[in-house]
């Protein structure tokens, strides 16, 4: 009797809505991380000066830059990976909530902040920059979420 439950309609169904969620999170990331290491690695002079005017980054502008860029391509490099997608998208959020926090900071303690994401994002005023890196942060969640759903 488990086995037919297993194979139900419902069950199928449901297992195809979270296998879209986590699609969604995944090709979301890869999308956002590629399309922003490549904008900051286009406008590289620019990215560097912003990140060299940044308090608690300034001294370490340009290891920092490398290093964002670095892990904005291996996460998504790795999310593209079908058997690290998951682990990609656990590393994500971690970053993402990094930028985050570390854009709460920065609004908190000045008015005039520079923005060094690259690309359109740069252009986002900051609540319209929160409300997106908290939307991506929730997509992560539910990400990881529909997964382990999955999986049980």
């Amino acid at each position: 009797m488990d086995t037919k439950f297993q194979n139900s309609p419902q069950k199928n169904s449901s297992l195809k809505w979270m296998g879209l969620i986590v699609d969604l999170a995944v090709y979301s990331y890869i999308l956002l991380f590629f399309y922003t290491a490549f904008s900051k690695l286009i406008t590289y002079s620019a990215f560097l000066k912003v990140l060299s005017d940044l308090p608690l980054i300034g001294a370490w502008h340009q290891a920092i830059a490398m290093l964002v860029i670095f892990l904005e391509v291996l996460f998504g490099v790795l999310l593209v990976i079908p058997g690290g997608r998951i682990k990609g998208l656990w590393m994500s959020l971690g970053l993402m909530m990094l930028f985050t926090f570390y854009l709460g900071y920065h609004v908190m303690l000045r008015s005039k902040l520079p923005c060094s994401c690259g690309g359109v994002i740069s252009g986002m005023t900051w609540p319209q920059h929160v409300a997106f890196n908290v939307g991506f942060i929730l997509l992560a969640v539910a990400g990881i979420m529909a997964d382990r759903r999955m999986k049980q």
